[in-house]
């Protein structure tokens, strides 16, 4: 699983923890999925809950009071759910320790 903690509105990364080996610019990525989900809010009046793109499971989870976007990606033989799951204890633990 590789993750992606993003400023929601400027699509600058904060932080980029790669646990597999993709072979991308995080940063270019970074702006894609930022982009692709403030399309669907602006466009759907709802963010990407999650994505199927590049054989990779993208997941997504906003946090609108911090303007924080965070991101998974793992393999799509790994549920949604479990993926949101472990981003959800992920986003948690940031916010306690770097925006409270």
């Amino acid at each position: 699983m590789n993750i992606w903690i993003l400023d929601s509105e400027s699509g600058v990364t904060l932080l980029y923890q790669p646990y597999q080996d993709l072979m991308v610019n995080e940063d270019l990525v970074s702006g894609l999925l930022t982009a692709l989900n403030q399309f669907t809010v602006f466009e759907f009046k709802q963010g990407i809950e999650s994505i199927e793109m590049g054989g990779l499971r993208w997941v997504y989870l906003e946090d609108n009071e911090s303007n924080l976007l965070f991101i998974a990606a793992d393999n799509k033989d790994v549920s949604a759910e479990i993926i949101r799951a472990r981003l959800n204890i992920i986003k948690k633990s940031f916010i306690l320790e770097y925006v409270e």
